[in-house]
């Protein structure tokens, strides 16, 4: 009978097609998993079944053939071919779960063309009528792989050669050249004929598998258009609503400058602190829509990856003091205190400066615009050498929700719909700023709870617990340096 102990391997029927066509019960199921409680509980008991049909057989071919075979040398080849079988049958059933790398069902499979051979002998070799009996291991691998079936019609015919030369050469019984060499064709013909005729439906089987992977590769490329277009609609809706603020954040100080600009061209008669009020009013609006200008054509630079940086080593310190210096304007009618800190020793890093200071006043810009009573402060972290390993923008402002916290670093993104509405702004500046960190080498992260502040911080190297502590003065610099730390409002506490 067939032996299936073999997993299936790339277009072979699958295991539950194989377990619906032995009707397998939920008894049959439960004890043994996979593969394991075929061989184990249903293949065995088909194997004893089969035998005893063969047996059966060949009994009644030397009963209506002679053969000239005694039946009490046929009451033995019973006997060893039934002990043959109830052993393989209880072995299977007790052991075979136990050999998970040595299949015994293969090592019955290729002992049962000797069995074969035996009971062909006991049925008069070149006068039995058994002799196709080798077909069957070839056929029943079918369901395997030709190349399974290939092998046993190799071992089958090679067999049935053994016998005849047993029998003729150790026996001397009378064979019939002309028609065993008609029967060894017949083996090898219809062996060959198996194994061909097996292409056609293992051919149709693989293609069916292929137009399955098909479907199924359609299928999941039709989810990730699906996913990709439903990201393309995100991102124009942040694009309508960048281009809305955008348009506010453009309109509000060209229409400030335009009225200041009128009243100068109509009046001549104002005093001459009030005219330059004025045109310092119109030169910072114009900044400012030079910034907004400028923030736009880089967030394109950067989706375009067309962005050129020019590195050198700056000198980290004097670059945030500038910084801090410049955006103190800010904080001068708030009770927001804005400092530094800075470590006793720090050597350049090695950035593009214009870069730098563009991420620097993003971040403290954002840090002031969002904190409305407290302390914005710009930390300065080294290792022992002085090597800078962080600078950290942190506040006490508003804070970022805990599930928005990736979120506003996204174009056209803020931390929530009424963000814009409540502080303006066109949601870019994060953006722009992590992918510039990430152009140089650096990593922007953020930290945050509602309500209680954020920590922007842009690492300059890996995480080390060797930083040299912060401080906010150092007692070595000059007094007119250390009065530069802070501006007025409430100190940190």
């Amino acid at each position: 009978m067939p032996d299936r102990e073999e997993a299936p391997s790339s277009g072979r029927p699958r295991l539950e097609e194989v377990e619906a066509a032995l009707a397998l019960d939920v008894e049959d199921r439960r004890p043994i998993p996979g593969l394991f409680r075929l061989n184990a509980r249903r293949i065995p008991f088909l194997r004893l079944a089969a035998m005893q049909a063969l047996l059966g057989f060949a009994a009644l071919h030397n009963l209506f053939l002679d053969v000239g075979v005694p039946w009490s040398v046929f009451a033995v080849v019973v006997g060893v071919v039934e002990a043959y079988a109830v052993v393989q049958w209880w072995t299977l059933r007790r052991w075979f779960d136990r050999f998970e790398r040595f299949h015994l069902g293969t090592a019955y499979l290729v002992v049962d063309l000797a069995v074969f051979s035996l009971v062909v002998w006991a049925t008069g070799v070149g006068e039995s009528l058994v002799w196709p009996l080798y077909l069957v291991r070839v056929g029943d691998q079918l369901w395997i792989g030709r190349r399974r079936s290939a092998v046993m019609a190799v071992l089958s015919v090679g067999s049935y050669v053994a016998l005849l030369a047993f029998a003729v050469g150790v026996q001397g019984a009378p064979v019939d050249p002309a028609t065993e060499l008609l029967k060894v064709a017949v083996l090898v013909s219809c062996s060959i004929y198996l194994v061909a005729a097996a292409r056609m439906p293992w051919d149709l089987q693989g293609r069916t598998h292929a137009a399955k992977d098909l479907i199924l590769r359609l299928e999941r490329q039709s989810e990730a258009l699906a996913q990709a277009r439903l990201r393309a609609e995100e991102v124009n809706r942040h694009k309508s609503e960048f281009l809305a603020r955008m348009s506010h954040e453009l309109r509000s100080p060209l229409t400030s400058g335009v009225r200041f600009a009128d009243v100068l061209l109509e009046r001549d008669d104002l005093p001459r602190d009030r005219v330059e009020d004025y045109l310092g009013r119109i030169r910072q609006n114009g900044m400012h829509v030079l910034a907004l200008i400028t923030d736009i054509l880089d967030i394109v630079r950067i989706e375009e990856g067309d962005i050129d940086l020019d590195p050198a080593d700056v000198d980290l310190e004097a670059v945030v003091r500038e910084t801090v210096a410049q955006m103190r304007t800010r904080v001068e009618d708030s009770s927001v205190s804005l400092s530094v800190s800075f470590p006793r020793v720090l050597l350049p890093v090695r950035a593009d400066e214009a870069r730098l200071r563009q991420i620097l006043i993003n971040l403290v810009g954002n840090a002031i615009k969002f904190t409305h009573d407290g302390w914005v402060r710009v930390e300065v972290e080294a290792d022992e050498t002085g090597r800078p390993l962080r600078l950290a923008v942190v506040d006490t402002g508003v804070g970022i929700p805990e599930g928005r916290l990736e979120d506003v670093f996204a174009a056209f993104e803020q931390a929530d719909g009424g963000t814009a509405r409540r502080y303006g702004g066109t949601g870019i500046g994060l953006a722009i700023s992590r992918a510039l960190c990430r152009q140089m080498g650096f990593r922007l992260t953020v930290e945050s709870t509602e309500g209680k502040g954020s920590t922007f911080s842009m690492v300059f190297a890996p995480d080390d617990d060797g930083g040299r502590p912060l401080v906010e003065d150092d007692p070595r610099r000059s007094a007119d340096t250390a009065n530069e730390t802070a501006t007025p409002g409430p100190r940190p506490g």
